[in-house]
């Protein structure tokens, strides 16, 4: 029987982000869920900006937890793993370091995990593009203008500053039923999953070391194992603009999407060699027959 206890541990990767992972932990400190139904586990991938010295700044306000890993180079897989396993609560919410969550994120996570117990849950974030952001300035522009919850009110008014994601997900009344692979979209800025599932599975592959493609195939495991997955309607957080490697992304995510096709057999998870996600998800819902896993 499980010693987890009812709520949500929020894991968030870091590294030498500290002004950045600030932004988050602040909007962290404003949810309108009871602090005892929380806390938050910063997984340091080997910071040397005084990231371990702002996490215990925070101590008091909220139920905060600090883990390092020595800097080896790019390892957010293994960063994230070793957060998950200082939850202490019955449900894991992936959240990167630079998201701004609204008031109400945590709390519409809770709420849509009590009605399932074997639940992937994806939520939007405004300013979210696959390889590159759209739109950063204004972006900063109306982040620096408004405050929380101000902030998410004005960006509603801005459908350009939408998840790239929503356009889909409204086409389906954001109902990922009809959708028979729906771990193509299920990227780890923001998403929930129950604790106990991700600990049977393994958590992350750590094989991981470079940009890209874990979060897809921890959304396949998932898959296999039976998760219901679902999709938040609104757009509870924000992805703050930083500046990204289009060009090196794309190089990056070209091997690792290599490696999750040599793991994982089927037809629908080998159209990732060639085709967007996009042109993925519109053929699941036109053609699952012939896309079924061998």
């Amino acid at each position: 029987m499980s010693d987890l206890k009812t709520g949500i541990s929020v894991v968030v990767p870091t590294y030498n982000y500290r002004n950045n992972l600030q932004r988050t932990l602040d909007s962290l400190c404003q949810q309108t869920l009871n602090l005892q139904l929380f806390e938050v586990i910063v997984a340091d991938d080997g910071s040397s900006d005084g990231t371990r010295e702002l996490v215990a700044s925070y101590q008091g306000r909220i139920n905060i937890h600090y883990v390092y890993q020595e800097d080896a180079g790019f390892r957010v897989s293994h960063a994230r793993n070793l957060g998950a396993r200082l939850a202490v609560y019955s449900i894991l919410l992936f959240f990167d370091a630079g998201m701004i969550a609204a008031p109400q994120m945590l709390a519409e996570h809770y709420q849509r995990h009590r009605m399932k117990s074997e639940l992937a849950l994806i939520g939007l974030s405004y300013g979210v593009n696959e390889f590159s952001q759209d739109h950063p300035d204004l972006l900063l522009e109306l982040v620096d203008s408004f405050a929380l919850p101000n902030l998410f009110q004005q960006l509603a008014h801005y459908p350009k500053l939408a998840d790239c994601r929503y356009d889909f997900m409204q086409s389906l009344q954001f109902n990922l039923a009809p959708v028979s692979h729906p771990w193509v979209i299920f990227w780890t800025g923001h998403v929930s999953c129950r604790t106990e599932i991700f600990r049977q599975l393994g958590g992350f592959d750590e094989w991981f070391c470079s940009w890209g493609g874990e979060d897809v195939e921890l959304g396949i495991r998932l898959h296999q194992y039976g998760c219901e997955f679902e999709m938040l309607s609104q757009q509870w957080s924000l992805h703050y603009p930083h500046f990204k490697d289009a060009e090196k992304k794309q190089k990056d995510a070209k091997a690792n999407i290599e490696y999750i096709c040599q793991k994982h057999a089927g037809a629908a998870i080998a159209q990732l060699r060639h085709r967007s996600w996009q042109e993925i998800a519109q053929q699941l819902r036109t053609c699952e027959r012939e896309l079924q896993y061998s």
